[in-house]
């Protein structure tokens, strides 16, 4: 009877990484079989045939192989977190990380897009990475009398990954993040506005956004913060219109210079 290996199987008899191995099914260089619960199995001797060939070999490394090997491994917590601080060493700043997951999340949802991830496997790595970011973001000292920043995703729109990518880029140019978090009517974001009076206001919406929605949150949010003397960020990479006083950034980098800018302007006035 045929030896059928699970993925982690797999991987270790050819030296690669698990997510190597689910690629090569995809591409259609290793055949697979599927268990009734939806798990791949590959038969030893056609891995061994596929080594022997060197067919496995020529295969370029995916640039995220590494990230999803760590998101889907036992102790991925740990190991996301030492990826984390290693990206942060490489790129020398938290905006040019967020810049790299923004993608690698783009990458999650596509591969599940595909049927190369499951329903599972997705949750469990956004929700991995989600916290390896927060408990980052967390160690980094603010001081409390630091400018403030209410963070909000659109009205309709599930998307927060832009959001907590965002604090982490916020505590590192020294402001103070607060968290409004998961879709809200804009009339409660703009009451939140009015309340707490934050220096920035940064609301971000993904393509799933309808641009109706989008038009009306933006008119009532900017209405509101000149109000309140704050300044107006639509970011993501949601359809917003152009709105008079408000900036319209795509980029962590792009966000963190205004960030910047703001506390230097904050510093003159004091």
């Amino acid at each position: 009877m045929t030896e059928l290996l699970t993925t982690v199987e797999a991987s270790r008899l050819a030296g690669v990484g698990p997510t190597a191995i689910k690629r090569w099914a995809d591409d259609g260089r290793l055949h697979c079989v599927k268990t009734a619960g939806g798990h791949r199995r590959f038969r030893r001797t056609e891995l061994e045939a596929l080594l022997r060939s060197g067919a496995g070999s020529d295969a370029r490394p995916d640039r995220w192989d590494d990230w999803f090997d760590a998101l889907l491994d036992q102790e991925g917590q740990f190991r996301t977190e030492a990826r984390l601080l290693t990206e942060r060493a490489d790129a020398g700043s938290w905006a040019e990380v967020a810049s790299r997951i923004g993608g690698l999340l783009t990458e999650i949802g596509e591969r599940w897009a595909r049927g190369s991830l499951t329903i599972t496997e997705e949750h469990v790595m956004s929700e991995r990475l989600r916290r390896a970011v927060a408990r980052i973001a967390e160690a980094l000292p603010v001081s409390s009398d630091a400018p403030v920043c209410l963070l909000a995703a659109a009205e309709g729109d599930p998307h927060t990954g832009g959001l907590w990518l965002s604090e982490l880029t916020l505590r590192e140019c020294g402001w103070r993040a607060l968290w409004a978090g998961a879709p809200m009517p804009a009339t409660e974001l703009a009451a939140a506005v009015a309340r707490w009076k934050p220096r920035l206001v940064a609301v971000s919406a993904s393509r799933l956004s309808k641009p109706s929605t989008l038009g009306r949150e933006a008119a009532s949010l900017a209405k509101a913060c000149r109000r309140a003397g704050a300044v107006l960020v639509l970011g993501g990479h949601g359809r917003w219109p152009a709105v008079r006083d408000a900036r319209r950034l795509e980029t962590f980098p792009g966000f963190a210079a205004l960030l910047r800018e703001l506390r230097t302007e904050r510093v003159a006035r004091s």
